[in-house]
C-alpha cells in the first residue's frame, strides 16, 4: 500500500472514530432526562407554549408477556401492605366489579368512578376491546365462529373512544385495577 493510500484509511478511521463519539455523546446527552433550566417548574414550557398533547416518552417500554402490554411504572394510590401478627384478623374486602369500562351515552364508567371516590372504594373495571373500535371500523374485529364485525355489545364511536381513554387513565391514577373482558361478549 503506498503512503498516500495508508494516510487515506487513517483518515477514514480517524473520520469513523469522531463520527462515532459525535453519535454517542449526543446519545448519552438526549437520554439524560434533563430538560434544563428552560421549563423547570412550568408546566408544559412555560407562558406561550403551544396547547396541545404532551412530548412523546421517552424511555423505551418495558413489554409484558405477548408484547401487547407495557409496564409503565409503579401504579399509584396502591395500599401499603403488612405482614398479619399471629392471631391478626386479615383485612375485609367487598368486591364490586362489573364489566363494561367503555365510556358511552350512558356515562357508567364515569359514574361509577366518582362512587368509588365518595365511598373511597376502589374497584376493578373489565374493559372490552370493541369499546376502543370505532363502528365504521368494526371489520377489523374478527371473532372466533362469528362474522368479522361482530360482537354482542357494539362498538363505540370517536368521542366515546377519547372518554373511554381518558377514563382508563383515571381509574388506574386512583388506584383502581384495569382488567380484560372478552371482545364479542358473545354468550352460549
Amino acid at each position: 500500500m503506498t503512503a498516500a493510500g495508508r494516510r487515506t484509511t487513517a483518515q477514514k478511521r480517524v473520520l469513523a472514530a469522531g463520527a462515532l463519539a459525535v453519535a454517542l455523546i449526543t446519545g448519552v446527552a438526549g437520554c439524560s432526562g434533563s430538560d434544563g433550566d428552560a421549563t423547570k417548574g412550568t408546566q408544559g414550557g412555560g407562558p406561550g407554549a403551544k396547547k396541545g398533547p404532551g412530548a412523546a416518552p421517552q424511555a423505551v417500554p418495558r413489554l409484558i408477556g405477548d408484547g401487547s402490554t407495557a409496564f409503565t411504572g409503579a401504579q399509584p394510590k396502591q395500599p401499603a401492605w403488612q405482614r398479619l401478627k399471629p392471631g391478626e384478623a386479615p383485612p375485609q374486602f367487598v368486591v364490586f366489579s362489573w364489566d363494561g369500562a367503555g365510556e358511552d351515552s350512558q356515562k357508567l364508567f364515569s359514574h361509577f368512578r366518582q362512587v368509588g371516590k365518595k365511598y373511597n372504594a376502589t374497584m376493578t373495571y373489565f374493559l372490552s376491546g370493541v369499546y376502543l373500535l370505532p363502528e365504521d371500523k368494526k371489520k377489523l374485529y374478527d371473532p372466533p365462529q362469528h362474522g368479522a364485525g361482530r360482537s354482542d355489545i357494539g362498538f363505540n364511536d370517536t368521542e366515546g373512544i377519547r372518554a373511554t381513554v381518558r377514563e382508563l387513565r383515571g381509574a388506574w391514577q386512583d388506584g383502581n385495577e384495569i382488567g380484560t373482558h372478552f371482545n364479542g361478549h358473545f354468550c352460549g
